[in-house]
């Protein structure tokens, strides 16, 4: 008994044994299968990873172009899709006190009209004295002057009195065009921009001048950049900034705080405005005025003229706003000699106009830049077929001209293009209808839009003309064939006609004769008669 009872007590032991050795091994199997759903987890994202952090990291158009400039800071820009094409402390705040001026441009042309008279108030007129400006031009009270005499008077000369002439024209008080200005700046996306004061004088002082930076020291980084501003030109805040350095920072600055990128933008907006981009293309205007009782002429001359006059026609328009103790600016746009379309604005830490050096970099963008054709205005686009309302399906073909520009090294465009439609199209598709959109994209993000349309006419109903047109317009060498055999069978039909005139002229001809001579034959025989 006690010997079957060991048997038994071993057969228990041994069947729990394996029960706990097969969930051993399933729990070993899950762990394992766990293990390998992580490892390969890990393995699909690490390459998506690694992508999204070269995408993330996509050097910028600009790298390894290094002009000559030494101006403080430049930004140039592409004028046909708004890139970047060199960059330096563009998003650096900087003072420059220029930008009233500019701003004062852009919403006078496009509040007052063009035949807008001005009238001079004593304060203004004393102010206008104390100016020195090219044409010795001092304002007495009372005087009316043109809206175009005075803008010309502001950009030219720099004068704060003819800026203030202006304001008063369209604002109460100084505050309240401030207030107005700065409005503008937030609705033109200027969002690093602060006036603080009307006139460009208001940032002179003997503080003394900066000095002019080395571009070879001048690094990417903002804090190099704040670093080299000087006591005057703080830098922009940070969220850690106390209240105490930022009353110090705006009191140090007396005219306007701005970056080039936003200067970017208001240049732009000028040169959307028809009058306002009209005045800036001016180099030496001819305007008569009246002060007192006295007609006089004034010939302004643009301080960018020589600028222009130098480029051989390559700037169309340049515009020069110097500062004694701030940033002065410069600004102009035209293309250059390879055909590119360009943007330039500079600020410099002297007084003097940097010519050669702007003309430098026209011919540095040509050397490093070059433009090409994306697509030709009737170019066939093979991407893609549309089909019509009535089933008909129709070849697509560019409807405008596009170009971009990118590094000769470089074409810095995406491999593949994006095609947007909304197919079936309602009859009628007409030919310089729009059906689609196809897109192309440069590495920087920059997408380049080009509309497309059909490469014929799709009427509405598949009547026997219809059919005819149609085909057509598919067989150019059956159009051809017809219609020389129209213009054939149309010269053999005038022919024909002409003749048949002349015989009928000829038989009328002949029929008057035989009455004429039946008249004379019968008037005969009456008088043998008689």
């Amino acid at each position: 008994m006690s010997i079957l009872n060991k048997k038994s007590g071993r057969k228990i032991a041994l069947k729990i044994f394996g029960r706990e050795s097969k969930k051993q091994r399933a729990a070993c199997t899950a762990a394992a299968l766990a293990l390998a759903l992580v490892f390969s987890v890990l393995l699909t994202a690490w390459p998506v990873s690694a992508l999204n952090q070269d995408e993330s990291e996509q050097a910028p158009m600009s790298e390894g172009f290094k002009p000559s400039t030494t101006m403080s800071a430049v930004l140039v820009k592409e004028r046909l899709h708004d890139v970047e094409l060199f960059d330096r402390r563009s998003d650096t705040e900087l003072e420059i006190p220029g930008i009233t001026h500019l701003m004062i441009l852009y919403i006078a042309t496009q509040r007052l009209p063009a035949d807008t008279m001005i009238t001079i108030s004593k304060e203004i007129a004393l102010q206008s004295r104390e100016e020195k400006n090219f044409n010795n031009i001092a304002f007495q009270e009372g005087d009316r002057l043109s809206l175009r005499f005075l803008l010309f008077h502001m950009l030219f000369n720099h004068s704060d009195a003819a800026a203030l002439a202006i304001v008063s024209n369209m604002s109460s008080s100084r505050q309240a065009f401030l207030v107005e200005m700065q409005e503008t700046a937030q609705l033109l996306g200027m969002s690093e921009t602060t006036f603080y004061e009307i006139e460009m004088t208001g940032s002179d002082s003997d503080n003394d001048p900066f000095d002019i930076v080395d571009p070879s020291n001048i690094q990417s980084g903002e804090s190099n950049s704040k670093q080299s501003l000087g006591k005057n030109l703080p830098s922009k805040k940070t969220e850690n900034e106390d209240q105490a350095t930022s009353e110090a920072r705006d009191k140090d600055v007396k005219t306007v705080l701005t970056t080039l990128k936003d200067t970017a933008k208001l240049a732009f907006a000028v040169r959307n405005l028809p009058r306002a981009a009209s005045i800036f293309k001016e180099t030496n205007p001819l305007i008569t005025f009246k002060s007192g009782d006295q007609e006089h002429i004034a010939s302004f001359r643009s301080p960018e003229s020589s600028l222009i006059t130098l480029s051989d026609g390559k700037i169309e328009a340049a515009a020069f706003l110097p500062s004694v103790s701030a940033y002065s600016l410069s600004i102009n746009y035209g293309k250059t000699a390879g055909g590119i379309p360009i943007l330039v604005i500079a600020a410099n830490t002297t007084s003097s106009k940097e010519d050669r050096a702007i003309l430098n970099l026209y011919e540095e963008i040509d050397d490093f830049y070059t433009m090409t054709t994306l697509a030709r205005k009737g170019d066939p686009y093979a991407g893609a077929t549309e089909k019509a309302d009535n089933g008909e399906y129709f070849n697509l073909v560019y409807l405008e001209n596009a170009a971009y520009v990118h590094p000769k090294s470089d074409n810095y465009l995406e491999p593949t293009l994006d095609y947007i439609g909304n197919a079936p199209f309602p009859l009628p598709v007409t030919r310089d209808e729009t059906t689609g959109q196809v897109t192309f994209t440069m590495l920087n993000g920059v997408r380049i839009q080009v509309p497309v349309g059909p490469d014929r006419d799709i009427l509405p109903k598949e009547s026997t003309l219809n059919r005819f047109i149609s085909q057509i317009q598919q067989n150019p060498n059956l159009a051809s064939v017809i219609f020389a055999t129209g213009v054939l069978l149309s010269i053999m039909l005038a022919i024909y006609v002409l003749r048949q005139l002349a015989a009928i002229f000829h038989w009328s001809r002949l029929n008057r004769l035989e009455k004429i001579a039946e008249s004379a034959h019968d008037l005969i025989s009456a008088n043998n008669e008689n």
